[in-house]
């Protein structure tokens, strides 16, 4: 039945008939993904050469959680404060105004030991247990190639390349089966494309006309000539795929390539193939984060930017991020939330996104939490790891109470290394509660996001539009 859902789907985005192929969800390459893209595959033949649930974190409890697994990366972590589903989004944001309000001078103070106690922590030699390795098992070595590459590319050892960390990600998922050649044909087809609609709408060589165009093919129906051949291309818009869009059951539906396949995709693949084609046309494009969720910010004049909503198709202000509710003021003095995203944090953030796929097929190891430490690294505030990190120690806390039946709440400070898993698991979960994070809930999350008001897009294209007429 999804065999025959995926193929209806692609049919309805094409304007010709697919070979009949019977794809596995779980085990296609990129060679089938070059196929099932019909025409952007003819293309280049002719013209180039959100899984098991895992419980949230909690505050060290020493309660063994019933099960442990995997949640999407932006959807991990409870929130540290006390939900009220009764609350308004409009009450949320006055709690949130009057809670900023009250904060002095010592609160921050506070604030800032407690980041300050948890970083320390964090990053000090530990001692406690550990999980079982699942070195050996098939497909783990294809993980520990991804690994070794994400580490030559954040360390400048090899080029950053947003492209080819989507690639290493998705790649290591599937064990080292899908083909890079054919996946940048693809990407090579569709910047290709978008060259095209630059010129038939005779937009200027600028960053602002590259980052409207990738909006518009991802966003709108477009109709291309395409050189040398009579009939017309026409490419319809990318949609969000309400299917197991967290990747509960199916991870590959937060992946690029599946994106790719069936012009589906969710809050993470979207704006990630947004941001590979902007890389690809050279356009100054960023990718930002807030609660579950992440999304575009392109620059459109000295001190001003505009938000793209590919979930939507829309175009949306700093306003309506801040509407959810679940944006509090810490977490954007400290980057956390709506702050722009470079080469090298994206990278750093797919690397987070590859611990969780490894998660997924395998479980918690070390291999898991060496990967979220490399990312760390290199973006100490990144929300997705902080949250990986945040998970792992709580699982290991959680196991390591399991399996040693003596320790418990009051004594637990006499074994010294389920101590230090104890005050990790603790420090993570205040140091986040700190910064800002908060977990939206998901009906509340979708409610949200469908709140996008199509007239304020229309709005702004306008205005972008008139602008890059005034540059001809």
């Amino acid at each position: 039945m999804k065999e025959k859902r995926m193929k209806q789907a692609t049919a309805q985005k094409q304007e010709c008939s697919s070979p009949s192929l019977q794809p596995s969800l779980r085990c296609y390459t990129l060679a089938f993904l070059a196929t099932r893209l019909l025409l952007l595959w003819f293309i280049c033949i002719d013209t180039f050469g959100q899984e098991p649930i895992i419980k949230e974190p909690q505050p060290a409890n020493l309660i063994p959680q019933a099960k442990i697994g995997l949640n999407n990366p932006n959807n991990i972590l409870p929130s540290p404060q006390v939900y009220n589903p009764n609350l308004t989004i409009e009450q949320r944001n006055q709690m949130i105004i009057e809670e900023d309000l009250h904060r002095g001078e010592q609160q921050q103070q506070q604030q800032q030991q407690i980041i300050d106690d948890a970083n320390n922590t964090f990053y000090g030699n530990f001692d406690g247990f550990s999980f079982p390795s699942h070195e050996g098992l098939r497909g783990t070595e294809a993980y520990k190639k991804a690994l070794n590459e994400f580490e030559k590319m954040l360390s400048g050892k090899e080029p950053l390349s947003i492209k080819r960390a989507e690639f290493i990600k998705e790649n290591a998922y599937y064990e080292n089966t899908l083909s890079y050649d054919n996946y940048c044909k693809i990407i090579d087809n569709v910047s290709y494309l978008c060259g095209l609609q630059m010129k038939k709408d005779k937009l200027p060589n600028t960053d602002l006309a590259k980052n409207l165009t990738i909006y518009k093919f991802m966003a709108d129906t477009i109709a291309i000539n395409l050189p040398n051949q009579e009939k017309k291309f026409t490419h319809y818009p990318m949609r969000y795929d309400f299917n197991d869009n967290w990747g509960d059951t199916i991870w590959e539906n937060t992946f690029v390539t599946k994106l790719l396949m069936t012009q589906t995709g969710q809050c993470l693949s979207l704006p990630r193939l947004f941001m590979i084609i902007s890389e690809e046309l050279g356009s100054k494009a960023y990718l930002a984060l807030s609660p579950n969720h992440s999304y575009i910010k392109i620059p459109i004049g000295k001190n001003k930017w505009q938000n793209i909503e590919l979930t939507s198709g829309l175009l949306t202000s700093d306003a309506f991020i801040i509407k959810s509710g679940f944006v509090k003021s810490a977490s954007i003095e400290n980057k956390i939330y709506m702050d722009t995203l470079n080469k090298k944090e994206i990278v750093a953030t797919s690397l987070f996104e590859m611990a969780n796929g490894y998660l997924h097929k395998y479980g918690y190891d070390n291999f898991y939490i060496m990967c979220v430490d490399l990312g760390l690294k290199y973006h100490p505030n990144n929300i997705v790891g902080l949250i990986n990190k945040s998970n792992y120690y709580n699982a290991l806390l959680m196991y390591t109470v399991k399996n040693n039946p003596n320790i418990d709440k009051k004594n637990i400070s006499q074994y010294p290394q389920a101590y230090d898993t104890y005050l990790r698991a603790d420090s993570a979960f205040y140091y986040l509660r700190e910064v800002g994070y908060e977990k939206i809930p998901r009906d509340i999350y979708e409610e949200w996001r469908k709140s996008a008001s199509v007239e304020e897009s229309v709005k702004s294209c306008n205005t972008i539009q008139q602008s890059l007429r005034s540059i001809k």
